[in-house]
């Protein structure tokens, strides 16, 4: 059996930059990938009672699907929602189907 050796730090360092390079330039040419959480659609009734809103959080803009939709398409992109929080705009759609983590449909 061939003994493994751990490549040396610089090298380490080194592979984790170029993969940290990679991954950026994806993300960078396919489209944005952020986070927010949306409006829950009754809040018209939670109102400021939403914990999600609270002063202490910080949060200084307040999404809806769409507004979201709106803002994104203003710059020639469409938004979708990978999950709950996690949402990717980007110049074609993303739909062809960003299976990160799979859903209900692809488990036929």
């Amino acid at each position: 059996m061939p003994e493994f050796t751990t490549p040396s730090l610089r090298r380490r360092m080194s592979s984790m930059l170029y993969e940290s390079m990679l991954l950026f330039g994806v993300l960078f040419m396919s489209g944005w990938l952020f986070s927010t959480l949306l409006q829950p659609d009754d809040m018209d009734k939670i109102g400021m009672r939403w914990w999600y809103i609270g002063p202490r959080n910080g949060h200084i803009s307040l999404h809806s699907k769409k507004s979201l939709k709106l803002l994104w398409e203003r710059y020639g992109c469409v938004v979708e929602s990978v999950d709950e929080d996690v949402h990717m705009a980007s110049r074609s759609a993303v739909s062809e189907r960003l299976q990160l983590g799979g859903t209900a449909d692809s488990a036929a």
